[in-house]
């Protein structure tokens, strides 16, 4: 192809530009008061002309347009009222990111999700010494759900529309439990603890995937899973009573995150949106809450009632970010990415509560995420070999 150059055109009260070719330029001009946003243009040269194609060009009112600016025929293209220029930047990000391979655009939203959990976690743990877990939890349910008003308003009646509510229920019951049994962790255990201990939903969740997801789940992966849960028994070491509970407190919110993510599973897979999901979470989890809340109910200073609300908004945006990283990619390719909370856990604990990585802490979190990461590799090859044989699981 013959490709012309691109030249700008700018007489009084009009702006656009001209492409100049072997016969003469095509041009089109936009009134000075106008819009201008186009996707996709195309220029193409054939038996000495150019061709102007437009996939998806949003048009423009048209002024006075100008006169040619270089001898030979021309054409004018004329169009009708088209999106503004800040939209059309929106249409063409989101149509890059849609472009992405999905499992990319799973690490990304499962990155995000890392860290602003730990960033949650590192301000509940700031949080404890005043307010009891409950109301915590409360507040991470209530307000973080006020993320996805913007949708509900959008969508009406629509953004519950679901054939899924059984599982909505329960991901909203497990999910409050969990938030509740986690806040507890981490407000009398070492950040990074919990954070470890807080892996092992993975492993729970395999177990939950053979009963309720119908997976076939072979020795192997049954052994990485066993050899991980080694890794719990070596940091649940001996100590005082306080640790032991929220230890176990840490164990009994991975139970559950690993339950309330089958239940996202199933509504994802079936369609429902992920803001739909979102939106049922909000509404049960902050239901369940607000009773026991309002028990050990502490009125919150302004400035404690800034964070407070800040912890909710975070936790809403985790919460998407965490939903959108299970329907844009595969499980076992997004999975380990998750492990760069420990970092941020370590960060966090050293840099605002003084808190040193224990050699018993340590050697756990190398046991589970190693197990983790081989069972992700397992789950690849399999789900590999599966494909291969026409989707037919091989003895």
């Amino acid at each position: 192809m013959d490709a012309g150059h691109l030249a700008p055109v700018r007489p009084k009260g009009v702006h656009g530009f001209h492409v100049a070719g072997a016969e003469g330029p095509v041009k089109f001009g936009v009134g000075g008061g106008d819009r201008l946003a186009f996707r996709v243009f195309a220029i193409g040269h054939a038996e000495g002309s150019f061709s102007v194609g437009a996939a998806s060009l949003e048009g423009l009112a048209c002024g006075p347009t100008p006169a040619p600016h270089s001898q030979g025929p021309s054409q004018e293209l004329q169009f009708g009222p088209f999106m503004s220029i800040k939209e059309a930047a929106q249409s063409l990000l989101d149509r890059y990111w849609r472009s992405l391979p999905g499992n990319f655009r799973g690490a990304i939203w499962v990155l995000l999700s890392a860290f602003t959990f730990i960033l949650l976690q590192a301000l509940t743990k700031q949080l404890g010494g005043r307010f009891d877990s409950i109301q915590l939890a409360f507040f991470r349910a209530s307000i973080g759900g006020l993320a996805v008003l913007p949708f509900i308003f959008s969508r009406g009646s629509s953004a519950f529309r679901t054939e899924n509510l059984p599982y909505h229920v329960g991901r909203g019951l497990f999910g409050a439990m969990a938030i509740f049994l986690m806040v507890f962790a981490i407000i009398h255990m070492p950040l990074a603890d919990a954070t470890v201990i807080g892996f092992t939903r993975t492993l729970f969740l395999i177990a939950l995937a053979v009963i309720f997801l119908g997976e076939r789940v072979r020795w192997r992966r049954w052994t990485a899973t066993a050899v991980g849960f080694g890794g719990v028994v070596i940091m649940l070491r001996p100590g005082d009573e306080t640790f032991q509970l929220a230890a176990l407190a840490a164990v009994g919110a991975s139970v559950c995150f690993a339950s309330a993510h089958v239940c996202i599973k199933k509504c994802t897979t079936q369609k429902d949106h992920p803001l739909t999901v979102q939106s049922y979470y909000w509404l049960i989890a902050t239901a369940v809450t607000l009773p026991p809340a309002l028990w050990f109910w502490t009125t919150p200073s302004w400035d404690e009632l800034a964070l407070l609300i800040l912890i909710g908004v975070i936790s809403g945006l985790a919460q998407i970010f965490t939903a959108y990283s299970l329907s844009a990619g595969e499980a076992t390719f997004v999975a380990p990415f998750d492990f760069t909370r420990l970092l941020w856990a370590a960060l966090f604990g050293v840099a605002l509560f003084g808190e040193a990585l224990a050699p018993a802490t340590i050697g756990g979190a190398l046991i589970i995420i190693g197990s983790n990461l081989y069972i992700a590799r397992r789950q690849a090859k399999e789900s590999k070999a599966k494909a291969a044989a026409g989707g037919v699981d091989r003895p």
